[in-house]
């Protein structure tokens, strides 16, 4: 009779654990880079907006995104050319995309830069994009950019520096 009675007991603590599991975050893992887009925009028509990504080794990427009241779009720029990088992001900011921060890394050889567009009225920010492999000239590369209103936004590597600054918006 006891061993029924903490079987039941357990059963029961296991059922409130299972219900009480919080679905706020949802953690997405790819190596392909169409295969993330496709599942971000998935998960962005389901309500989840993106918080951040991180190279999980030199194949996959780990994206993950919390349950949020608005709606997002979300663009993924990943590239290994300085200026298609310059480019494609002029480009998203001409069409309503910022960059989100937290989500821009490196995958191999790649720089993977997520783009988010929401609700509110369109941005468009200027991005500018630096790239070296010495630090020295990175610093003054950023400062010059700083003094023309740049702020750094997002920094990643892929056997140099990639430095990426905005202006216009925030």
């Amino acid at each position: 009779m006891r061993h029924s009675i903490a079987i039941a007991l357990l059963v029961l603590s296991a059922a409130a654990v299972a219900e009480a599991q919080d679905d706020r975050y949802l953690l997405l893992a790819t190596e392909r880079t169409k295969t993330m887009q496709q599942e971000i925009n998935e998960a962005a028509a389901r309500g989840f907006r993106v918080v951040a990504a991180s190279p999980k080794d030199s194949s996959e990427v780990v994206v993950v995104l919390e349950q949020t009241k608005d709606r997002y779009e979300y663009l993924l720029v990943a590239t290994t050319r300085t200026a298609t990088l310059q480019r494609e992001l002029s480009d998203a900011a001409e069409a309503g995309y910022r960059i989100l921060p937290r989500a821009v890394t490196g995958k191999g050889d790649e720089v993977l830069v997520l783009m988010e567009k929401g609700a509110k009225g369109p941005a468009t920010p200027q991005y500018q994009v630096l790239s070296t492999e010495r630090t020295g000239t990175l610093q003054k590369e950023i400062s010059q950019a700083s003094a023309n209103g740049y702020t750094l936004v997002a920094l990643a590597g892929r056997g140099e520096h990639v430095a990426i600054l905005e202006r216009g918006t925030r």
